[in-house]
This record gives structure tokens, sequence and C-alpha cells, in this order.
């Protein structure tokens, strides 16, 4: 059976990580996870969520719809534009087919994080994965019920389960859970019992009550980006925390300052200084006219970068240390930090960089800090260019915290006058 015929004669239900917003031009978003992409959510798809919240059926969709928006009917989908709109949901993991909760599709969110190349990616980094397979084998025990959020092609799930582990259920969202269930099927008879897939947003998938042990890798370049606080939220009020171990237990957020010396950024940068736009030379002089009707306001990105890249114009510093076990509440105060830095040298390309260094146990840590002994390299730190060039003995002011939602972390840059020389909002 087919999951389209499945769909008619199930009732699928919104999903409970299906998350909405209003952008900047009044439209309505909406998006599963912080790793998914968004769609745009017109009026009759909200009524049709609304509909399934209610319980009303999947063959009684389309003449509700149609009465509850009879000015409007010509537009409205009909009953097999509406069998394909809820396949295609489910397929995202906006709707979630109940009846089917007790098998796995492995369809997945076909995001970034189901890339072969991305997972590839993570899987040849040497220092992620040593350290994670140390970190699980000096944690997990035969009697350790092991969750795995954001399990992607079952790494970590497979070291658990070479430790000893009881049971490991495995989270993933995207079509990485192909992979995963591959993995199931070729372990021995006796361990394929032992590994549990489900392949759905962790807000939707049934956590076994008796968890002893949550192990993640929720990081992007930028530490939040992925997720991981809503994501440790949500399970950590559904299971007992006191018993609970985490791995990783917190990350760290550091800040340098830098001036790129080599490497494609170093000219992108260093020209958009004042300086650097008077050259009349062509093709410079049509170049700095396009500079001057642009703004950089916000602007950061990830770049693969190495230490003989740059030159340090001040120590790494840390910022503030954010906890994952458990993680913060929602009342929780947003960390926020303040530096104030001397340069005590001419800059050609400066820009501040922001790196996090995640601690899986008190002794064993991974970080994106380029040069440092912990470094993965799957990762790149991320890099706010200044909008100016930095003369010797500048004072800049740097402010740098977490956003409302918990889901980026924000940067001002600030030089003598007050004056904002780049950020990341």
């Amino acid at each position: 059976m087919t999951d389209k015929k499945m769909l008619k004669k199930s009732a699928p239900k919104p999903a409970s990580a299906l998350r909405f917003r209003i952008d900047q031009e009044g439209l309505l978003r909406a998006r599963v996870s912080a790793s998914a992409g968004e769609f745009h959510c017109t009026p009759d798809l909200v009524h049709l969520l609304c509909l399934l919240q209610r319980n009303v059926s999947v063959a009684q969709l389309a003449t509700v719809l149609r009465r509850d928006f009879q000015s409007m009917t010509a537009e409205l989908p009909k009953h097999d534009e509406i069998q394909t709109l809820l396949a295609d949901m489910t397929d995202a993991q906006c709707l979630i087919d109940e009846a089917a909760q007790g098998r796995t599709t492995a369809q997945g969110i076909s995001d970034g994080f189901g890339d072969p190349w991305i997972q590839w990616a993570m899987l040849t980094d040497k220092k992620r994965c040593q350290s994670y397979q140390k970190a699980i084998e000096q944690t997990v025990t035969q009697r350790s019920n092991v969750l795995d959020v954001g399990a992607g092609t079952g790494l970590l799930s497979l070291f658990a389960l070479n430790a000893g582990a009881r049971r490991v259920d495995a989270i993933e969202e995207t079509s990485s859970a192909k992979i995963l269930l591959k993995l199931k099927q070729s372990l021995a008879a006796r361990d394929k019992d032992r590994l549990v897939i489900h392949n759905c947003h962790s807000a939707d998938a049934r956590i076994p009550e008796d968890i002893t042990h949550i192990i993640s890798e929720l990081f992007g370049n930028d530490p939040l980006q992925e997720g991981v606080i809503h994501t440790l939220r949500d399970i950590f009020s559904r299971v007992h925390q006191s018993k609970i171990k985490v791995i990783p237990l917190s990350f760290d957020v550091l800040i340098q300052l830098i001036d790129i010396k080599k490497g494609p950024l170093k000219e992108r940068i260093a020209r958009l200084s004042p300086s650097e736009q008077n050259n009349r030379a062509e093709p410079w002089a049509a170049v700095s006219k396009i500079r001057s009707l642009m703004s950089f306001d916000g602007v950061s990105l990830s770049h693969p970068i190495r230490s003989d890249d740059y030159e340090e114009l001040g120590a790494l510093t840390p910022a503030f240390t954010i906890p994952l076990s458990p993680p913060p509440a929602e009342s929780a105060r947003r960390p926020q930090g303040q530096h104030n830095f001397s340069i005590s040298k001419k800059t050609s390309a400066p820009a501040l960089m922001i790196c996090f260094r995640a601690h899986l146990t008190e002794k064993i840590s991974i970080s994106n800090i380029p040069g440092q002994a912990d470094h993965c390299e799957h990762w790149s730190p991320l890099l706010i260019p200044l909008t100016e060039a930095v003369k010797g003995q500048d004072a800049l002011k740097i402010l740098v915290g977490v956003n409302e939602d918990w889901e980026k972390l924000t940067a001002t840059v600030k030089n003598a006058a007050g004056q904002t020389i780049g950020s990341r909002t």
C-alpha cells in the first residue's frame, strides 16, 4: 500500500514541530525544523491544518474547505489535489500520519543535511569521530538506554551499540534516515532490536521514559543554527531529567579579532574600507561607485580558514558558556558579553571571528577554532568583515550574544566613535 493510499484511510495531524512566523512582508511562513526550509502558508492551507487539528476526516476536507471559503471556491484545492497536498506535507513532516507511527518510511525532509556529501564531510572528520567515540565509550554502559538526536547516518548510534547500550533510539528527520535503515538491516540479528529508528522531528517522536543518555551533534558553523536549544528543551520536558547523562555537556562561544593575510577573502574584505574606495584606477573606480551604494550591515559568513591565513589582533577571548545538560529554560536570560580591544597595528583585511568549543565530557572537547588541537575540519568559524581598516591604537567595542529565538549568535563591532563597522543580527 502506497503512502498516498494510507493517507486516505488515516487521519494525519499537524506536526508538533511545525512553527510559524510572519516575515517582513507580512506573509505567514512555516517550517518543521531549523535545518529545513520554510514554505509560504496561504489562508486555505492554514485552514486545512486547523481542520485536521479538529479531526475532520480526509474525505471531508475539500467539502468543508469550500464551504468555509465560499467566496473563493474557484481557487481552492479539489479532492485529488488535497490528497496530493497531504502526501507532500507528510513527506515534508509537516503532517504526521498517526497510522504509520509504527513503521519507518525513511522518506525524510530533503534538506541540506540529507545530502550525502555533507554527511560524508562529517564522517571523514577524524577529530570529530574519534572524540565522540571516546566520549561515548567512557559514558555508555550495558545498562544504558540511549537517545541519539539528529542521528544522521547513524555513526553515534553505532558507537553506542558497540559500547554495549541496551537500546538506542535514533531520531533523524531528513532523508539520511535511509542510510540509518540500511545500517540497522546490516546488524547481526541479536542487535537489530537494540536499534529503534524514528524518521521524524524529535518533537513528534515517541521518546521512551527509560532513556538514560542523550547524545547529539546538533551544531552548525553557528552552534545554535540547528535548533539545539529548542530540541533539547523539548526532550528534557518529556524525560526524567535527574537520570539523564548528556553528550555534549555544554559549549563555549569565543571571539577573536583577526587580520586576513592571504586567501580569497583578503581582497574582498580589504576593499570594504573607505580608503580603498578612493582608488581611481580601472576597474576600481566603477567598483567603488557601486560599493558606495551598498550596505554591509548585518553581513557575516562561514568560510574555511586556517590559522596561517590570518594574523591575530588580540587573544582568543571567551564570551560565554551555554549549558546543554539541561539546556537553558525559556525564561532564562539570554547570554551577552561586552569586550573592549585595543589594536596596536594597522590592518588590511580585519574581521571578527566567532568560534565555539563543545565539551562532550569534562575532558573531551571539539571545536571549530582554527589551529586548536580539538579543531574539527568540517566546520568553519563565523566571520564578520569590518567595513573600515583598523589603525594602530584604535579601540574597538564588541558586543556578542544570542538572538531572541535562541537560534543564532549575534555580534556588533563599534569603533571609538561609536560607529558600527561590522555586525551579525
